[in-house]
């Protein structure tokens, strides 16, 4: 999240606001880019397209691809940090959290892939990219220091909750479309409620320390 700048203080309706503008401009550049692909200067052609429609990135500066680079989740990153030995009781819980959901992702991608049927190819790549997102929102959430940014930590918490119950809801619907699929996907909703308790209870700490 260091592409937003000068957030120290900003509580979590403001940074739901900044996510949701954020992920505006992250559709948009994949809306456009099969449209763009391999013309020259593909990244300059979109930047000036989403800048058409949106508000510069709060950390983005001059022009051009500039505009894509404050989000980008290709840019550098500091090395990935090993939790296993960390001591803080709630990163060792987090990280329990991102490696059940990390188990379910690969069970349901076994699933779908396993059965070999054109059919079910719309739902499996949706729902794979879903876990994928949900696995995405939950290392953010386990990464955000909590006393650096903690209007951040609740965002992203909630926003978590959010894209479990979306996720749950697409396997309910699949498994209605696709009869075959309704044992698999029971056996997925019952741990991934689990996980969700478990994200409440995370998040509840979080905003009890913060006075909420």
């Amino acid at each position: 999240m260091g592409r937003f700048r000068n957030s120290h203080n900003w509580d979590e309706f403001r940074w739901e606001r900044e996510l949701r503008r954020d992920e505006r401009r992250i559709n948009l550049y994949f809306a456009e880019l099969a449209s763009c692909l391999d013309l020259p200067g593909e990244e300059d052609i979109i930047a000036g397209l989403i800048s058409e429609e949106t508000e510069p990135v709060a950390s983005a500066a001059g022009k051009g691809t500039d505009v894509l680079r404050g989000w980008s989740y290709l840019a550098p990153r500091d090395e990935e940090q090993d939790y296993d030995d960390d001591p803080v009781p709630a990163r060792r819980s987090e990280q329990a959290v991102i490696n059940q959901l990390d188990s379910l992702a690969a069970r349901w991608n076994m699933i779908w892939v396993g059965m070999l049927r054109p059919e079910y190819t719309p739902a499996g790549l949706s729902i794979g990219c879903a876990w994928a997102r949900l696995l995405a929102r939950m290392a953010d959430f386990a990464d955000a220091d909590e006393a650096a940014d903690r209007g951040l930590k609740i965002t992203l918490g909630k926003r978590t909750l959010a894209d479990i119950n979306e996720l749950a809801e697409a396997l309910k619907y699949a498994a209605n479309y696709h009869k075959d699929l309704r044992a698999q996907v029971k056996d997925l909703l019952e741990p991934l409620s689990r996980v969700r308790d478990r994200v409440v209870t995370l998040l509840c700490r979080v905003e009890r320390r913060d006075g909420i």
